[in-house]
C-alpha cells in the first residue's frame, strides 16, 4: 500500500489517494478504474508515500487496450492474482485485452529525476542546464561549507557548480 498525492488538472485541488503499487519486471504499476486516474492523461508529476518515504514520481496513464492487457498478463505471470487486483474473473476464463482494459486502466510510475535547480524532470527529459542527479546515485549533493566558518555555503552539483538553494531531502 502507498499514498499517491497529486493536484487535480482542472480543479487545482490537492488529492491524496491510497493505492496498491505492484512491482512488475522493474516497473511500478497501479491498477485503477477510479475517476481520478484521468488527471494523469499525458503524464503528470505526483508524490508517492511508500514505506515511510516520500518520493517524486512521474505518472503516465496507460489506456491502450493492448498495453493494458500486456501489463495485466505480466502482473499475473509475476504471481499476482486477479483477486489481489480486485478483479472478478470466472474460473477457467481467459479475458482478452479489451475486457481487461474495460475493467481497469494502468498508471505507470517512473522515478522523477531531480535536477540541480530542484525542478522535477520526467525520466529521459533533459531540459536542465546543469547535470541532473540520477536516481540510485548520490543525487543529494554534499554540503560545501564556508571556509570562514559562517553560515553561508553552497550545495554542489556533481558537475562542481553550486546550486542557489538547498535541495529537498531524498
Amino acid at each position: 500500500m502507498a499514498v499517491l498525492g497529486f493536484t487535480g488538472r482542472r480543479s487545482g485541488r490537492r488529492f491524496e489517494v491510497p493505492v496498491g503499487v505492484h512491482d512488475v519486471a522493474g516497473r511500478r504499476l497501479v491498477f485503477t478504474g477510479a475517476p481520478w486516474r484521468v488527471n494523469f492523461r499525458g503524464g503528470a508529476p505526483a508524490e508517492l508515500l511508500s514505506g515511510g518515504r516520500i518520493g517524486t514520481v512521474h505518472v503516465d496513464l496507460v489506456e491502450d487496450p493492448a498495453e493494458v492487457g500486456a501489463l495485466f498478463r505480466a502482473t499475473f505471470a509475476a504471481g499476482t492474482t486477479a483477486a489481489q487486483l480486485a478483479l472478478r474473473i470466472a474460473p477457467g476464463h481467459d479475458p482478452g485485452d479489451e475486457e481487461l482494459a474495460a475493467q481497469r486502466n494502468v498508471l505507470l510510475l517512473r522515478q522523477a529525476v531531480r535536477c540541480c535547480r530542484h525542478r522535477d524532470l520526467a525520466a529521459g527529459e533533459s531540459r536542465c542546464r546543469r547535470a541532473p542527479w540520477l536516481p540510485g546515485t548520490s543525487h543529494c549533493p554534499p554540503w560545501r561549507g564556508n571556509p570562514g566558518g559562517g553560515r553561508r555555503g553552497r550545495w554542489s552539483s556533481p558537475s562542481g557548480r553550486g546550486c542557489s538553494t538547498r535541495p529537498s531531502p531524498c
